[in-house]
């Protein structure tokens, strides 16, 4: 009952044109209430507990500073050093979006997507 459930109303809830967070919702509390756990209250600590994480602070400062060094120009002079000193070879834009990402991954001290790889 709960496959059907989970699987086939949200078919037939898009298929309504019902939008998909809504669709996904619906089958949620739905199969929750049709499994026989007859509370939601489960849930509500599952969502609000996750998020009593103390590196998840620093989302909102990292956001906060892009914006500083968005409207101070930081940003984008980093970006045009990073391509006048790569800029005159094949794939400067490629090698231009690395330069400029670690030069801000060096900035805020964290690491990049970038990385050397391990040495073992």
């Amino acid at each position: 009952m709960a496959a059907l459930v989970l699987i086939g109303l949200p078919i037939f809830l898009l298929c309504l044109g019902v939008p998909i967070f809504v669709a996904l919702i619906a089958a949620a509390s739905i199969g929750i209430v049709a499994m026989g756990i007859g509370t939601m209250a489960p849930v509500h600590v599952a969502l609000f507990g996750g998020l009593d994480n103390f590196p998840l602070l620093a989302v909102p400062l990292f956001i906060y500073a892009g914006e500083i060094m968005g409207r101070g120009g930081i940003a984008r002079r980093l970006v045009e050093w990073a391509l006048s000193i790569v800029g005159g070879v094949r794939g400067s834009l490629a090698l231009a979006t690395v330069a400029s990402a670690e030069l801000f991954g060096s900035m805020s001290d964290r690491a990049s997507a970038v990385s050397p790889p391990s040495g073992g």
